[in-house]
């Protein structure tokens, strides 16, 4: 079976999984094991998608992941509110917009820009943001239209007690509930999205909201979020904008209950995907040009080796890396630099990969012309960015340690020329420009999805 073959049959099967538990009254909606992550080995969902649907893994290697995923449990202990009362005494709120934030995206007012949405938190009265933090820094000064939810240190003991205390209860209720199981209840992203759920709850009693809007990645906690509110009494629109691009292999998008009501994609070509191969209605799929990503942008996609924000094998990734250089003539590539992904600059493992690669970029420096003046970029492992690249009129190389899941192919990315360099190594180019990402322009917001 060829790789997109294969692809196709783990989509079919990923499908009929979900499904069956569905059609089964599974009580767990949220559970990590609905998740089926494709492109993030460090999460529970990829290591089940690979024992239990691809096969490729053992069952030892999914129970390592699974005690981690256990250990993380302590860290949701210590999740709290930051500015939750000060919108107390406001009655105009319609809109929640659901999203993350990092301190940089505050400014010295208290004001947030919304990177996946392109806007300006003080040009909307009527939208109160509930925020997740990414890197858990506080702005000194917030808006009172601004909730934070972050993670605050707690003690080992604290934290290791309350784990504890949380792993009895699940396995109780797991004996009770024989639709269930421990290792379902045991999942820090369900602990995260019956939390986020709960507030989400306590502030459309609040303000009676007309539309809940959240940049949509299918994560369990998004799903809490439209399952909770579709109770409430009151009618809200539940609206979904997927801010990035599908993954090669996506499995974590299939439809299921809790995926928004409408959801807003900005290319033809995802839409295709989405409706044909992940079961998502076409009426509730609308295309909208890019508020994220836009024509005009300071930073080039172009002479770059970009790292992804999680791999496997080093080692192949080398491999194929110094096959790719070793089988080009002399002065065929522009000087490259090294893009790590900007969430994982500290990552240990990132750290080593980039200096090995700064190290064949040194072997192979005949193989580098500065004068070169045509735009490539190489792109390792699962990243969104290979699309945008293309969308940009960039070669793209692409280097896998897994083809299956982190390798383009046209039985699913139809608008897309795929050449096999070796078994690990693709070379892609689209065949129509504006297919997968219909670039925005500068002045498009969020009051697009709104209205």
């Amino acid at each position: 079976m060829t790789v997109k073959e294969k692809q196709i049959s783990i989509l079919k099967d990923a499908k009929k999984y979900i499904y069956e538990k569905i059609n089964n009254k599974f009580k767990n909606k949220l559970s990590v094991l609905l998740y089926l992550n494709s492109w993030d080995p460090s999460t529970l969902g990829y290591s089940y998608l690979k024992w239990k649907i691809s096969s490729e893994k053992s069952f030892f290697w999914f129970t390592r992941r699974f005690i981690k995923n256990l250990l993380a449990v302590r860290n949701y202990q210590n999740l709290e509110l930051y500015n939750y009362n000060q919108n107390s005494r406001c009655t105009n709120y319609t809109t929640l917009i659901v999203s993350w934030c990092k301190i940089s995206d505050f400014d010295e007012f208290g004001n947030f820009f919304d990177r996946y949405f392109n806007c300006d938190s003080k040009k909307y009265t009527n939208i109160i943001w509930l925020l997740v933090s990414l890197d858990n820094i506080l702005p000194p000064v917030l808006n009172k239209d601004i909730i934070i939810y972050y993670s605050h240190k707690k003690s080992i003991l604290s934290s290791t007690l309350f784990a504890t205390n949380y792993f009895f209860k699940s396995f109780k209720a797991s004996l009770i509930n024989k639709k269930s199981n421990s290792i379902v209840d045991i999942s820090p992203e369900k602990i995260f999205a019956e939390k986020i759920s709960e507030i989400v709850n306590e502030l459309n009693y609040k303000f009676t909201l007309k539309s809940v809007i959240q940049p949509y990645e299918a994560q369990p906690f998004q799903h809490a979020i439209n399952l909770i509110l579709k109770k409430a009494k009151n009618r809200i629109n539940l609206i979904g904008y997927l801010h990035s691009v599908l993954p090669a292999l996506p499995t974590d998008l299939i439809f299921r209950e809790g995926a928004p009501e409408v959801l807003f994609v900005h290319g033809i070509g995802q839409i295709e995907i989405l409706n044909n191969f992940l079961n998502w209605n076409i009426n509730s799929l609308k295309f909208t040009p890019s508020i994220r990503y836009k024509k005009k942008i300071t930073d080039s996609f172009s002479d770059s080796i970009f790292l992804p924000y999680n791999f496997n094998d080093s080692k192949r990734i080398l491999f194929e890396l110094e096959t790719y250089f070793a089988s080009l003539p002399d002065f065929n590539l522009p000087n490259m630099k090294i893009r790590c992904h900007p969430a994982k600059a500290s990552s240990k493992k990132h750290i080593k990969l980039v200096r090995n690669i700064n190290l064949l970029l040194s072997k192979y420096i005949k193989k580098f012309n500065i004068n070169i003046e045509n735009k490539i970029s190489i792109f390792i492992g699962a990243t969104a960015a290979i699309v945008e690249a293309l969308e940009r009129n960039v070669e793209v190389i692409h280097i896998t340690s897994d083809p299956i899941f982190e390798s383009h192919q046209n039985l699913i990315w139809k608008h897309l020329n795929v050449n096999s360099i070796t078994n690990y190594t693709f070379k892609y180019s689209l065949i129509k420009s504006s297919s997968y990402i219909y670039l925005g322009d500068n002045d498009d917001t969020i009051l697009k999805l709104i209205l």
